[in-house]
């Protein structure tokens, strides 16, 4: 990586260079003409070396981003998180409300029954317009629900780490074998290449190394010796090369995956002290939860489906 960085300032500074060219010609011009303007000259061959070292600095810091975006295609997708949303969100967790209060009008909040009030605000919360990044979060949690209901256990490594994810959404295990997964829901005309593939190779062998060490025989062998297997699920396509890489490095790829936004939402799980206590998607804990379908845990449609079956509302937890 060193060695392939020392070529941007260079770079970044021949560009620069070219930029600036016509202010050096204009200065060349006010020097030369009948009546010259000295003055008139540096002022606009300091604004050209002004120019040119921002001009250098700015094209630097953007090829390193490009590479590193390479190196690492899971670090483009955070680009378009607006600062706000960053801000709400710390915002929310500083604020001693209950997050469903923020989904509902307060004459609904003091009207309304516990269980009207809670599904009002979970209906809104799926119904509301979302960025690119909260549907991306969506649908790895519906990709963790589908594998949840099928018996595995599921961390919701993604939404829990954020930018230090490494590219894994999901962490999945069953019967001794995890799957390293990560969600891509992206517009239908767009499609995966063969970076995200290698970066999610990457990722796995990462963490299989990071269970067992690194086999003396290689990648292979040591996400074979670990039991650890890579998995894409993708709204959209993968190109040819990208399915031949993911063959050839037995990257499990499910494309034109859907993402069901029916799908029941609410977390019914039983703490250690048997207390039956059910998760909306706002609130803190959520993808904290884990379900187990085989201790009575399941995800439920309906608020009413939840208390109905003895559980009640998470309190808000509190803490560090």
């Amino acid at each position: 990586m060193e060695q392939k960085t020392i070529g941007f300032p260079w770079l970044a500074g021949k560009l620069a260079e070219i930029h600036t060219a016509r202010l050096e010609l204009a200065a060349e011009i006010l020097e030369t003409k009948r009546n010259p303007s000295i003055k008139g000259a540096e002022a606009v061959r300091k604004a050209a070396a002004e120019k040119r070292q921002a001009l250098k600095e700015t094209n630097t810091y953007r090829f390193q981003l490009e590479y590193y975006e390479t190196l690492f295609p899971w670090l483009s997708e955070y680009r378009e998180i607006p600062d706000d949303q960053i801000i709400k969100a710390v915002a929310e967790e500083e604020v001693d409300q209950d997050p469903a209060a923020r989904l509902v009008t307060s004459a609904e909040w003091s009207s309304l029954s516990t269980t009207e009030k809670f599904q009002r605000a979970l209906d809104r919360y799926i119904a509301r317009r979302k960025s690119n990044w909260e549907i991306g979060r969506d649908y790895e949690r519906y990709i963790g629900h589908r594998f949840e209901v099928a018996g595995y256990e599921v961390d919701y490594f993604g939404a829990l780490q954020g930018l230090e994810d490494m590219g894994r959404d999901l962490v999945v295990r069953k019967d001794g074998a995890t799957k390293i997964v990560q969600c891509k829901y992206w517009a239908q005309e767009k499609t995966i290449h063969e970076k995200h593939i290698f970066q999610l190779f990457g990722t796995a062998v990462m963490y299989a190394v990071g269970q067992i060490g690194m086999s003396a025989k290689g990648a292979f062998a040591t996400l074979c010796e670990a039991q650890v297997s890579p998995t894409l699920f993708c709204s959209c396509s993968v190109s040819n090369l990208a399915r031949e890489m993911a063959k050839g490095l037995g990257v499990s790829v499910h494309e034109n995956t859907p993402f069901d936004r029916e799908y029941s939402r609410i977390k019914c799980n039983i703490g250690k002290d048997c207390e039956k206590i059910y998760h909306l998607p706002f609130d803190q804990m959520y993808d904290r939860i884990k379900i187990e379908p085989h201790k009575n845990e399941f995800y439920a449609k309906t608020v009413e489906e939840a208390e109905r079956q003895g559980f009640r509302r998470a309190w808000r937890w509190r803490g560090n």
